[in-house]
């Protein structure tokens, strides 16, 4: 793996953790998302980070992981 597709996806799972954490924070309950726009906006952010990293990712490692759908 390169080292650059190897710190993209640490930080893919950092981000990842990321929204973990702010489910606990905020609940696991779609309603309550819905009508928080502070847990709206906290979960945008980090899903951008993580849109960012994918980003970033080679060809050939996206391809060597052709079953997850990158976009």
């Amino acid at each position: 793996m390169k080292k650059a597709d190897k710190k993209a996806i640490e930080k893919i799972l950092y981000y990842c953790d990321k929204i973990e954490r702010h489910i606990e924070y905020f609940g696991d309950d779609e309603s309550l998302f819905l009508e928080n726009e502070h847990y709206q906006d906290a979960c945008a952010l980090v899903i951008i980070q993580i849109g960012e990293y994918v980003s970033r990712l080679s060809d050939e490692f996206k391809k060597e992981y052709s079953l997850i759908p990158w976009n």
